[in-house]
């Protein structure tokens, strides 16, 4: 199958003729005057309804295609394409369907836009091992050409490292319109490889309890600190991190951590706490050596590790117990109405990956409980729990 065929040796795009001008090509490939761009052999001029519409292409006659020749592409796959090629058509961007360069031929080569020189898109509907995109990537870099993979979901991409990816576009679209904006952005420039690097500097607020002790000092007791990562990015949402308990270090959920990740991340959860007591002069609790248990989740063998710490007085040493576990249920910390203590770089715990985008999300400020249900939700509870210690 094909979108181009040679008609009077002239590379035709079945999709962008008129219906007049379609009807006179297939009476010329039924008289076998139309041939196939890639092998010179005579072409069909055929049709297939997809989708509410019809899909034109050119494809061999029934057993004249070379032995070993597979060019099958579905219905989407072609609607991707010929998608992008009207797009760049419309904008004034040189390119052309089913075109190459050496030993490679792309579903679209680019002509000079703002991206390169020259750029092949790929658009890929099926899964694709990450061996083959760089098989394949590398192929097209021998010729001095970069290539922008357009794939139809997320899991057919492989694992890309992001080498290979700040070099070469990589995108994942859902239909033919959104293939179309995607390359169009790439080739008007508009497009960028987000690194993360603006997180760095992630504005962080901190979650504590100041304690009047017994022995005359006044210090923070820490649970941890809100990352603001919305005001970096729309992508993102605010974030609470602990510096008392975890099940969880880094990406993905309910991990087993080993003790230095453990101790990062706790870390992390502090930084704020630190900054705000620094700040205002108070000092800060001691922590606990980390120690780990097994939760409720499972056996001994199977169960999942939580990771837990206290903090005590640094003056004298005592701890407010079970302060950690009158941590009051169901209060949205996310909400504190602390103000920013300080910045930390947060990517170690970021959702979001290293990857092309088209645009940024506009960054977005997040709501906060008022002082007073803050005090009555949260601050109250836990000075009854150190009363009742």
């Amino acid at each position: 199958m094909a979108c181009v065929g040679l008609v009077d040796g002239c590379r035709t795009v079945a999709s962008v003729l008129s219906d007049e001008d379609w009807k006179k090509v297939v009476k010329l490939s039924k008289c076998r005057q139309v041939l196939m761009p890639d092998t010179k052999l005579p072409a069909q001029a055929k049709t297939r309804r997809w989708n509410g519409g019809i899909t034109r292409y050119f494809s061999h006659f029934p057993g004249e295609s070379p032995e070993g020749y597979t060019n099958t592409e579905s219905p989407e796959h072609i609607a991707m394409k010929v998608a992008i090629y009207k797009a760049l058509v419309e904008l004034g961007i040189p390119a052309e369907l089913e075109d190459g360069l050496d030993d490679w031929r792309a579903d679209i080569l680019v002509g000079d836009s703002a991206f390169a020189p020259r750029l092949a898109i790929e658009v890929q509907i099926s899964t694709q091992s990450a061996q083959r995109t760089y098989e394949r990537t590398e192929q097209r870099n021998r010729s001095g050409v970069p290539t922008l993979w357009i794939f139809g979901s997320a899991g057919q991409t492989g694992v890309i490292s992001e080498d290979l990816a700040r070099s070469n576009p990589v995108f994942v679209a859902n239909t033919p319109q959104d293939a179309a904006v995607i390359a169009s952005a790439v080739c008007r420039g508009q497009a960028f490889f987000d690194d993360l690097l603006q997180y760095q500097k992630t504005p962080a607020r901190p979650v504590a309890l100041l304690v009047n002790c017994a022995c005359g000092g006044r210090w923070l007791y820490p649970f941890g600190s809100v990352l603001l990562l919305n005001r970096i990015s729309g992508e993102t949402a605010p974030m609470f991190i602990s510096c008392f308990s975890t099940s969880k270090v880094g990406k993905g959920l309910l991990a087993t951590a080993r003790m230095r990740a453990v101790e990062r991340y706790f870390d992390l959860g502090m930084s704020s706490v630190k900054a705000s007591a620094e700040k205002y002069g108070v000092g800060i609790g001691q922590p606990s050596k980390v120690w780990h248990r097994y939760g409720r989740f499972g056996s001994l063998e199977t169960g999942i590790r939580v990771w837990e710490r206290s903090y005590s007085c640094p003056a004298c040493a005592s701890t407010p117990e079970p302060l950690t576990r009158g941590l009051p249920k169901g209060v949205a910390l996310l909400m504190c109405p602390v103000p920013v203590a300080t910045t930390v770089d947060a990517r170690s715990v970021l959702t979001v990956k290293s990857c092309w985008r088209v645009y940024r999300k506009d960054c977005w400020v997040e709501s906060v409980m008022s002082e007073r249900r803050w005090k009555d939700e949260f601050i109250y509870p836990l000075r009854s729990a150190i009363a009742q210690a």
